[in-house]
């Protein structure tokens, strides 16, 4: 395996792990955003890999940020200007403990991926002084 192909492992990790955390940041600040009576409003956010045989190796296009299709939460708020019929509230259906969970472990393997590359550069850094 070349030396560079090393550092892709890790440039790639740190590339999923940065697109989990953007999704949890964002799927965090509308968890509590009052939908639209419409139906379109904030859908959470998940990131999918693309890992078919046929795909390319390490390739940063295949790590994409999707919308699930989940229905929204409902509350009892009959007071609320934002109440339907019914009297429910609808927000966007995330759970923030979820949420903090990816959030913590995303950081955690982001950070696990730049201490592997930077090891990585070490470890050339001193093959490279050997040859003077």
């Amino acid at each position: 395996m070349a030396v560079t192909e090393v550092m892709n492992v890790s440039d790639y990790g740190m590339h999923y792990q940065k697109m989990r955390i953007d999704a949890a940041t964002i799927n965090i600040a509308n968890a509590n955003v009052i939908q639209p009576l419409s139906g379109n409003g904030f859908q959470a956010l998940t990131v999918q890999l693309d890992n078919t045989l046929d795909s390319a190796m390490f390739d940063k296009d295949n790590v994409k940020m999707q919308t699930t299709n989940v229905a929204d939460r409902k509350v009892f708020q009959p007071d609320h200007p934002a109440a339907d019929t019914q009297g429910f509230v609808h927000y966007a259906n995330v759970d923030v403990a979820e949420q903090m969970v990816i959030l913590t472990e995303a950081t955690r393997a982001y950070e696990a991926n730049v201490k592997a590359f930077n090891a990585q550069m070490s470890i050339n850094s001193k093959a490279l002084e050997i040859g003077k």
